[in-house]
């Protein structure tokens, strides 16, 4: 009886800390995402103005009820509430709290709408969500996005195999700090675009968990396609990436014998994204004319000026010289060096392990990020800093971070780490989470003119249901725990071996192997 009783109390056990190991990640994340949710007023996230509008008159116009007329140069002119219409009198100001907002039931006009520049259909769907009040409905779809996220990256996470799991979870913890959990967070279509292109990956990568059952075979594939699908509809170029991702699975991921319902997902998730690309104005028009007729440079000058330049979009992703909002809320410069450390770090430590078919695909994502960048900027004759923004490239990025953990000497495997080591990441990208959440809610209570620990002094902006000070330790604990899985998932299975053994394989485990 006592070692069956004690079997039993082990068993349990185990199930409970599988449980547990699940639902505080998950747990974690959504409540991170709710307190950015509500870290900033309506129209703080980039280009607000037009994405809200979109949303409360989706395309076609003429049936939408907003449409107003056009003025001389064709461009529509719609009625919106004042609250969702011109840029927010805070953007651009920085030292302006969310305060100034007035009078924000009154209607006014603007030409700032989509009118078959997008896909559409992330607009239509977030329109369901327009109700009387413009602010309850914004904080509304906020929220959802973040449920939707959190939902299916744990759903991701659960259709891969044990092996395959860490560059699903590590991918996506380290490639949303800060800019991609603010932009998830927020209505603009960015974040469909991160979850869709993100999702596509990490069940690409599920596809090929050695013994996979099929239920978790067929999981990935509907979450492939629902990926790539979220993607298409969000951001043309977001289809694109649809397109360069599952091209990676063909070069990291494809064996013999593979599936056919694998291969019959990743063709079909290729043309969803390549239809959401090619329907998408934006892709057929905004790729092929200049913007922007300025500046002293040109030509090949300015590829070198711009190629120089480049790695501040990239470093933008991490909050290096990058604001979120209207790029308006710099970030300090400890979420800065913390992320661009732990970056670099997994940079190092992921092409230790890396063979011809995880470099091929690792160049092809940030080849794809940087010539789809300096091709823009050649276009519109001007140089980093304009036109782009690293929220465009940072679906891409995401997804090199995902390839970092991946171990392609052995596919089944994934790059680990020694405790020590992931003790220290997650410090590292808590720090940096915790800080970046205290700048951008100090940013809209009293404008960054202000400073102080105490965030519940002097506020003049504030519409979350809690205190300012409360939401930001309840978004630093929900990180926390988000990233715990990390401590979690990143340590080596018994029969992976030591984490020192996976990185420093030695002529005799490679002739055993043999």
């Amino acid at each position: 009886m006592g070692p069956s009783s004690k079997a039993r109390r082990r068993s349990t056990l185990g199930v409970t800390l599988r449980i547990l190991g699940w639902m505080v990640p998950l747990a974690g994340f959504l409540l991170t995402g709710w307190a950015w949710a509500w870290s900033s007023p309506v129209g703080s996230g980039p280009d607000d103005d037009y994405h809200m509008a979109s949303i409360w008159c989706p395309t076609p116009l003429e049936t939408s009820g907003c449409l107003a007329g056009y003025d001389d140069s064709g461009n529509a002119i719609i009625h919106i509430p004042n609250s969702i219409g011109p840029r927010a009198c805070y953007a651009q100001h920085p030292d302006e709290s969310g305060g100034c907002q007035r009078d924000v039931e009154r209607e006014v006009q603007t030409t700032r709408v989509d009118n078959g520049g997008y896909p559409g259909g992330y607009y239509d769907f977030m329109h369901w969500f327009v109700g009387p009040d413009t602010h309850q409905s914004v904080y509304s779809m906020r929220v959802f996005n973040v449920i939707l996220a959190g939902l299916l990256f744990a759903a991701t996470a659960a259709v891969s195999g044990k092996s395959a799991r860490l560059p699903v979870i590590g991918g996506m913890i380290v490639g949303l700090v800060p800019l991609g959990i603010f932009l998830v967070a927020s209505v603009n279509p960015s974040a469909w675009a991160i979850i869709g292109v993100a999702v596509a990956w990490g069940s690409t990568h599920a596809l090929i968990a050695p013994h996979s059952a099929r239920w978790k075979r067929i999981g990935a594939v509907l979450l492939l396609l629902l990926g790539a699908t979220i993607a298409a509809v969000s951001r043309g170029d977001a289809g694109a990436f649809v397109v360069v991702v599952t091209a990676g699975y063909l070069i990291l991921q494809y064996r013999r014998g593979a599936p056919r319902i694998a291969i019959f997902g990743v063709v079909l998730a290729s043309l969803i994204g390549l239809i959401g690309f090619m329907s998408a104005g934006q892709s057929a028009s905004g790729l092929t004319q200049p913007w922007i007729d300025g500046g002293s440079l040109t030509g090949f000058s300015l590829l070198i000026r711009n190629i120089r330049d480049l790695p501040l979009l990239f470093g933008g992703m991490f909050g290096y010289q990058w604001g979120l909002g209207w790029l308006d809320t710099s970030l300090p410069s400890i979420t800065a060096v913390a992320m661009l450390m732990v970056v670099g770090g997994i940079l190092f430590v992921g092409t230790q392990r890396i063979s011809w078919r995880k470099g091929l695909i690792l160049m092809m994502l940030f080849g794809a990020a940087s010539a789809l960048a300096l091709w823009t900027l050649q276009l519109s004759n001007t140089t980093v800093g304009n036109q782009v923004q690293p929220r465009y490239l940072l679906p891409l990025i995401l997804v090199f971070c995902m390839v970092l953990f991946v171990d392609e000497n052995h596919s089944e495997r994934s790059i680990h780490f020694p405790v020590a080591t992931r003790w220290l990441v997650w410090t590292f990208l808590v720090i940096a989470q915790c800080f970046a959440l205290q700048r951008n809610i100090r940013r809209y209570i009293t404008g960054i003119d202000v400073d102080g620990f105490n965030l519940n002094v002097a506020v003049e902006w504030w519409e979350a249901p809690v205190q300012p000070m409360t939401l930001w330790v309840l978004g630093t604990l929900g990180f926390a725990m988000f990233a715990a899985a990390l401590l979690y998932v990143g340590r080596p299975t018994e029969a992976e071996g030591s984490a020192a053994e996976d990185l420093e394989p030695t002529p005799k485990r490679a002739t055993a192997q043999a």
